[in-house]
């Protein structure tokens, strides 16, 4: 597999395999070491609920992106020692596998890329602000035609980061795992700290009871907060599982995945989480926040009171109005630090986390240009690595990545169904793992798409007049079961039999 420990996705490695403490274990927990995974967690989950009920929800979503996620398919991968790509082919058809594990998760992995940049970019800015070597004012969007679009300063640095994240992916992707490997306890140490300066304070913060993103009030937001951990955490993880379980051909034993994944997984999902919440937490609690934290903070808390019957406001739906036009951007992790810490070290810390994209950003499009390739074999390999780049283009000018939550939905909606249906694929077969066939097994690939749907509802529901879809919870949870049951109960002779392609 590749040595890039901070990649999504990872690729096989020549035997022999190396133990979990070198490969599985430090690979994942640097993948949830990136800013991307907790800036943001904590808005629709510590905000609601608080601290316990956020704590058990990151728990929970740990252990089920291991259970169900990882170890099954890394247990096959095991006792196949075969990838990814070649177990798709024994679940889809030869045909269906190329088509799931090239093109599909291609094309995930290019809007994950894409993500990666806009992350990358952005924190990296922010830390240039902090540092009073740039204006703020240079990373306001600007509205043309009634279209909000990135500024031009943003678009071009964007440019330059995907088109030389692409070049170094293809020619030096093991430099850059290398120097990243010695790289991310920095942005460990780094997490920490900010958790150790604020947490003083966090036992003063009190959680608002609604969703600041929608201002509705759930029937227990306790219980929307776990959900909502669960539901962030295995759409985060589902394409580092999908590719990652690659690791089973290159461990050792049962014990490097089984020690391995709940090390870098189970444990580290929600440690990091939980340590980036007491930061979140401790910083809200503070009486001394700076007006670009108190300002959205106070229009919250005046809609909390609303609600409570404790405003002095003569309309709650003026309150309403106001919480939701403050948004809740200024909550998170990267906007606290920038705001609430001393200009230079707030710099330092968002630089050192900016330059913790670094990995993922030079091998995401190396993979994808990799898989994609596949489908068109005849062409240079580093031709659709430069492409995959290009075409990262209209998704960051259009901002078609920016709602980072809705994005971890629809990849999570769409790569969770595959998971399942493979899951269940291995446990039909048994010790005896289905022979490769050519074509396509259309029942298999039609349990997969209909769990696909479940999936993606919540985010493709809504813009079709289907608001019910919005209320699905646990909807990559959902989609991984409804493939996993569709499959399960197929016939035997139906769910492996060859199907003309």
């Amino acid at each position: 597999m590749s040595q890039d420990p901070s990649a999504a996705t990872l690729v096989p490695l020549p035997f022999p395999a190396i133990g979990w403490t070198k490969g599985i274990a430090p690979r994942f927990i640097a993948m949830f070491l990136l800013l991307v995974y907790y800036d943001r967690l904590a808005i629709r989950t510590l905000l609601v609920g608080g601290l316990v009920p956020s704590s058990i929800g990151v728990i929970a979503g740990g252990l089920l992106a291991f259970f169900l996620f990882f170890r099954p398919l890394a247990l096959w991968s095991l006792q196949t020692r075969e990838p990814m790509e070649r177990l798709a082919a024994r679940t889809f058809g030869v045909t269906g596998g190329a088509l799931i594990m090239r093109l599909v998760l291609g094309l995930a992995l290019l809007v994950w890329f894409a993500v990666v940049i806009r992350e990358a970019v952005d924190v990296t800015s922010r830390a240039l602000v902090a540092f009073g070597l740039i204006d703020g004012k240079y990373l306001d969007p600007q509205v043309v035609s009634g279209i909000t679009l990135p500024g031009p300063l943003f678009l071009g640095v964007a440019a330059i980061w995907s088109v030389t994240s692409a070049i170094i992916g293809s020619l030096a992707y093991k430099l850059v795992a290398a120097v990243m490997a010695g790289y991310q306890p920095f942005v460990a140490l780094s997490l920490t700290a900010l958790a150790a300066w604020a947490i003083g304070t966090s036992p003063q913060f009190v959680p608002l009871g609604y969703d600041p993103v929608t201002a509705v009030t759930p029937v227990n937001p306790a219980i929307f907060s776990i959900l909502q951990a669960i539901q962030w955490i295995c759409a985060y993880f589902a394409i580092a599982a999908a590719l990652g379980a690659d690791w089973g051909m290159a461990s050792r034993d049962r014990r490097d995945i089984r020690d391995g994944g709940a090390t870098g997984i189970a444990i580290a999902a929600p440690v990091l989480a939980i340590i980036a919440f007491l930061f979140v937490a401790g910083t809200l609690g503070r009486n001394d926040l700076t007006s670009a934290t108190a300002g959205p903070l106070s229009a919250h808390l005046g809609y909390q009171q609303a609600l409570l019957g404790e405003s002095q406001s003569t309309s709650m739906e003026r309150d309403r109005l106001a919480a939701l036009a403050s948004g809740v951007d200024a909550f998170s992790v990267r906007n606290l630090i920038l705001h609430e810490l001393p200009g230079f070290y707030a710099g330092l810390i968002l630089l050192i986390f900016s330059v913790g994209f670094l990995g993922p950003a030079c091998f995401s499009p190396y993979l994808a240009g990799r898989l994609i390739s596949g489908c068109w074999p005849h062409r240079p390999r580093w031709t659709w690595t430069l492409a995959v780049a290009f075409a990262t283009w209209p998704l960051l000018i259009l901002n078609v990545v920016a709602d980072l939550g809705a994005i971890l939905d629809l990849l999570g909606g769409i790569v969770a169904p595959i998971l399942g249906t493979m899951v269940a694929s291995r446990i039909k077969a048994g010790g005896t793992p289905e022979t490769p066939r050519p074509g396509l097994d259309l029942p298999v690939l039609s349990a997969c798409l209909m769990g696909t749907l479940v999936g993606v509802s919540p985010v493709v529901g809504p813009p079709l007049g289907l608001s019910i879809a919005t209320q699905l919870p646990l909807a990559v949870i959902c989609a991984y079961l409804t493939s996993f049951i569709l499959v399960w109960i197929l016939p035997r002779k139906t769910s492996t039999a060859q199907a003309s392609g």
